[in-house]
């Protein structure tokens, strides 16, 4: 069965030693969005939907696309100029929060 706390894993995973030592200090993540099950999804559903829907998403692709082609544009100057160009300097996770 779907559920959005069941929906995402970490991207590196904890070993259970440390969760164990995390969990008895009492930490945890809130429920986000994305990872909560409980009652509170559809609060926050509500409010990320006036922010994050699709008319929004499709007025910041010009965004993006922009940004997209200076980063790899710097990236093509880079390896132009140096004969190599290291991938991880034009991060597409910068993309969509540059401007």
């Amino acid at each position: 069965m779907f559920r959005p706390d069941n929906a995402q894993d970490a991207v590196t995973p904890l070993p259970i030693g440390v969760l164990r030592i995390l969990a008895r200090a009492g930490f945890g993540l809130p429920p986000a969005l994305a990872n909560n099950g409980t009652d509170s999804h559809h609060g926050l559903r509500r409010v990320v939907t006036r922010f994050f829907n699709a008319q929004r998403v499709a007025a910041a692709v010009p965004v993006i696309e922009r940004v997209a082609d200076e980063l790899l544009g710097a990236a093509q100057r880079r390896l132009d100029a140096a004969g190599s160009c290291d991938r991880s300097r034009p991060t597409p996770r910068s993309c969509p929060a540059k401007y």
